[in-house]
């Protein structure tokens, strides 16, 4: 038994097809998908009809005398040949020439489907549910080994862990994606979750074609709870985000918008404490002041005060009662001492210092005239050191 490597098998079949007459130089009408215009300036895009798809790469050389832009959706004839990418194992057109071919009948398809749920008011604005600020549990419609509910579950589990995530297992991808999404919905409907995701990752047109089911966006619309659609990165949008309440982009932004962030909460939480703390400083401080001054107040009206102020305001009189003694005092002093000084310049007696007497009868009057005395009178002389008596016997 010969055992060839996968890249003898590669040549084998590349030598077939570059064999076979009608592999070099075919005409293929389809519709396109999946389109990529490469920087290179090469066309990359799938062929598809209603029951299968072939892939299909044109070069710059030849993309360049294309003269209209091709489209997903769009129905077109090509000519080339057919090989095998020896590398990857796969077969394609390479293009040489390219013609339009009008509506492709999927999109044609589509379209009408997508205008008849419109006219019935599926898709209308006024019909979208709010989602909620702060739901509870989050229930998710997705693949259950797909990459799209892991990047779920992570920004839920990081944003706020305390959240219950529900998970209905689903195909999303394949013949058999719209009823296994349809029984899931059935099972939403059931459990009523406060909101749900329905999504899966990038694809291509082929692959997101349950999301396009009029069955599928008939169900959804039957839902009484809101519904974010979070299906692929492609930039065409699918029947399931006009029917959704909310599009979102991505798997993980559906996570981003459907939750607060615990972080953003803990925040706000901390900005209005850190707010009530600085309001209740400043109302204590300013009751501070208002007891203090009312503190004060009845300190100044306490019976205690007013008898401290009482003694203070008699040891003030008490003060100014000494002081205006002691002025008294030394205004009389001063006084006194100038009625003394003026007593002794007038008093009699004084002039016995300076040598003379005074004469006083027996009554001690004085007397300041011969003409008063009798001969043969006593009197009395008075000296400085003493007195004599003296008889008069003669005047003179």
């Amino acid at each position: 038994m010969i055992c060839y490597t996968v890249s003898d098998v590669n040549k084998f079949i590349k030598q077939i097809f570059s064999y076979e007459e009608m592999f070099g130089n075919i005409s293929v009408r389809g519709e396109i998908s999946n389109f990529i215009y490469h920087k290179s300036g090469h066309m990359y895009f799938t062929l598809k009809d209603e029951n299968t798809s072939i892939k299909c790469v044109m070069f710059h050389e030849q993309a360049d005398k294309v003269t209209f832009f091709p489209e997903n959706g769009m129905s077109v004839v090509v000519k080339g040949n057919i090989g095998v990418y020896e590398r990857d194992g796969i077969y394609q057109i390479y293009v040489v020439n390219m013609t339009e071919d009008g509506c492709g009948s999927i999109k044609k398809d589509l379209d009408d489907l997508t205008l008849k749920l419109m006219n019935e008011g599926l898709f209308d604005s006024d019909k979208k549910r709010p989602i909620p600020e702060k739901p509870k549990e989050i229930g998710v419609i997705t693949s259950p080994g797909g990459a799209a509910l892991q990047d779920i579950i992570q920004v839920l589990s990081r944003r706020m862990p305390v959240l219950k995530i529900k998970v209905y297992s689903a195909l999303v991808q394949g013949k058999e994606a719209v009823d296994s999404i349809v029984n899931a919905l059935k099972l939403v409907a059931v459990d009523r979750p406060d909101v749900l995701i329905i999504g899966r990752g990038g694809g291509s047109s082929e692959d997101l074609s349950a999301f396009n089911s009029e069955i599928v966006v008939r169900e959804v619309y039957k839902l009484d709870i809101p519904v974010i659609s979070a299906v692929g990165h492609e930039t065409d949008r699918c029947l399931l985000d006009l029917v959704a309440d909310l599009r979102a982009p991505t798997p993980s932004a559906a996570a981003e918008l459907v939750c607060l962030d615990i972080r953003e909460i803990k925040n706000q939480v901390d900005s209005v404490m850190n707010r009530i703390e600085i309001c209740m400083k400043n109302i204590v401080d300013r009751y501070s002041v208002n007891v203090l001054d009312l503190k004060n107040r009845l300190n100044y009206l306490s019976p205690y005060s007013r008898v401290l102020r009482l003694y203070e305001r008699i040891d003030q009189l008490s003060k100014a009662l000494d002081f205006s003694i002691c002025k008294i005092i030394e205004k009389n002093d001063h006084k006194l001492i100038e009625k003394k000084i003026l007593l002794n310049s007038l008093n009699p007696f004084s002039v016995l210092e300076r040598g003379y007497s005074i004469v006083v009868d027996d009554k001690n009057n004085i007397v300041n005239s011969v003409d008063k005395l009798s001969l043969g009178d006593v009197f009395k002389v008075k000296f400085i050191n003493g007195e004599c008596s003296v008889k008069l016997v003669k005047k003179l």
